[in-house]
């Protein structure tokens, strides 16, 4: 109803939170009677229109190629004498009517250079065939546009415009799904400022319930059992290693609740990137997954140790780090031959995370702030703007504008005015941080301004033994509270040996795997 008051309806959400899987099951699942008498036109621009230069045309001809697929021809005949039934009447009364008796054929050719000129016009006659399709067949037309936030913020702007004419001029329903930071913007001072909108926030659903039904599925899938979809009628998979490896990965969840306080915290609850990181981690090369469905064919039953998701979330398919890939960060990386630089980050989140710093009630920190504070700790300005970069883009630190360096296309041209500690930048500073597997993994990527405790790292570089790892990640993280005991200027607020302390059960584990295997 909201819709049909001549306005579009925004879905909005954050990247991953489940837009487009919410359409698709609207138009699946819709009992609504709007719904269940509707002409669906779903249209993609983050894949379909992706090569579009104009999103407008592309639109329209997407609206007419789905109208075809769907049994709706604009071109035919028939439904064209219906479409423009008053111009042929018109027609038929005006200078070239005589032609109908005296000369039949060549009035049937001015007929259809009539119909030729309107079909030619697209917008104009999509817009009159829509209306005609409704009125007749007592239906509605539906239009969702997804992913325009996967597109420049010129191209959105347009989608905005393209979704405000279908619903005012067209009378047709239109969904179109954006993200918060881009409809505020465009709120504020684009296309949308001028006109009223109707706003639905699409939560996340849960991870854990996403996560139960998506492996329960995927489990009979691989098993071969018959798929209620359509699209699976044909395909039967008998998968046995990948169904006793998703079976593990679910008894994993279940029994572990720390697994789902990780999925959720790195990935900051995006589910896509949960399921990225699950259908991933099925066929990582750091997973034993030889191990795991041995002992599930034996036994019929495998916990997953945390420390197997974690080293498949550092590492990714490497053997060692690479920042590029990985969707943790390396706050230990530094920019410039100063140890101190080794903590600049985890100062910054632990300031950040710090319950009497100067925040406002979401627990955003005027950047200047954090600015200030980490100067007066001796960190020049080029460290910091260094470090809080690389934090943003890694979605360590959230902005108030809910957009990274590199998703910005460039519109941030200065460093965010607000910043806050994301639920991934937590999780590194209270998890991670001091534990064996990310010390484990950061140790090759971090510069070490100490000559003999390089070279000790670098003895057996190309080890894996649990034994060496184990040597090399003692020495990593001593030589690190050594860096910080040597810190002049310790804020109240972050003890780096507290944060190794608290974490020393992890060595204290792998320590003890060493001597029983010893």
């Amino acid at each position: 109803s909201s819709a049909l008051s001549k306005r579009p309806i925004i879905l909005m959400g954050d990247v991953g939170v489940g837009k487009t899987s919410f359409v698709k099951n609207l138009i699946i699942s819709g009992k609504e009677d709007i719904f269940a008498n509707s002409l669906y036109v779903y249209i993609d621009l983050g894949v379909s229109g992706i090569l579009a230069d104009n999103i407008e045309s592309f639109v329209v001809s997407e609206i007419k190629k789905q109208f075809m697929e769907k049994g709706l021809d604009v071109e035919d005949f028939n439904f064209l004498k219906g479409v423009y039934a008053s111009e042929l009447s018109k027609f038929a009364t005006g200078r070239w009517g005589f032609l109908k008796k005296s000369d039949p054929k060549e009035y049937n050719t001015k007929i259809a250079q009539l119909l030729d000129e309107k079909i030619n016009d697209l917008q104009n006659h999509l817009k009159r065939s829509i209306e005609y399709y409704t009125n007749s067949n007592k239906k509605q037309v539906v239009v969702f546009i997804d992913n325009a936030d996967q597109r420049s913020y010129e191209d959105q702007q347009t989608a905005f415009l393209a979704s405000q004419e279908l619903a005012i001029n067209w009378k047709v329903i239109v969904f179109i799904s954006v993200r918060p930071n881009t409809f505020y913007e465009s709120k504020m001072s684009g296309a949308l400022s001028a006109y009223p909108t109707k706003v639905f926030t699409i939560s996340p659903p849960r991870i854990e319930e996403m996560l139960d039904k998506r492996l329960r599925f995927a489990i009979d899938l691989a098993k071969g059992s018959d798929i209620p979809l359509k699209k699976f009628q044909n395909i039967h998979v008998n998968a046995e290693n990948i169904e006793y490896m998703i079976k593990a990965i679910l008894m994993s969840l279940s029994y572990k609740e720390d697994i789902y306080a990780f999925l959720i915290n790195i990935t900051g609850g995006n589910v896509r990137s949960v399921l990225e990181f699950i259908t991933k981690f099925i066929g990582n090369g750091n997973v034993d997954a030889d191990k795991i469905i041995r002992i599930m064919k034996e036994q019929s039953r495998y916990y997953i140790p945390i420390h197997e998701f974690t080293k498949a979330a550092l590492l990714g398919d490497f053997s060692h780090y690479d920042p590029k890939s990985s969707i943790a960060m390396n706050v230990f990386d530094i920019s410039y031959p100063d140890k101190n630089e080794y903590f600049l980050c985890l100062i910054a989140l632990a300031y950040l995370n710090f319950q009497d710093s100067p925040k406002d009630k979401d627990n955003f920190m005027d950047s200047q702030a954090l600015f200030d504070e980490l100067q007066s700790l001796g960190y020049s300005s080029e460290q910091i703007e260094s470090c809080t970069t690389k934090m943003i883009n890694k979605k360590i630190i959230d902005t108030s504008e809910r957009i990274t360096f590199k998703e910005s296309s460039n519109r941030l041209n200065s460093s965010p005015n607000l910043l806050r500690i994301s639920s991934v930048g937590a999780y590194h500073f209270l998890k991670w941080v001091g534990d064996f597997t990310y010390l484990d993994a950061m140790l090759f990527d971090t510069p070490i301004l100490d000559v003999s405790v390089n070279q000790k790292l670098l003895d057996n570089i190309d080890g894996f033994d649990i034994n060496i790892r184990y040597l090399r990640a003692v020495i990593f993280r001593d030589y690190l509270l050594e860096c910080w005991k040597d810190i002049d200027i310790k804020p109240i607020y972050f003890d780096f040996s507290q944060l190794v302390d608290e974490n020393s059960n992890s060595f204290e584990k792998v320590n003890s795997f060493v001597d029983s295997n010893s």
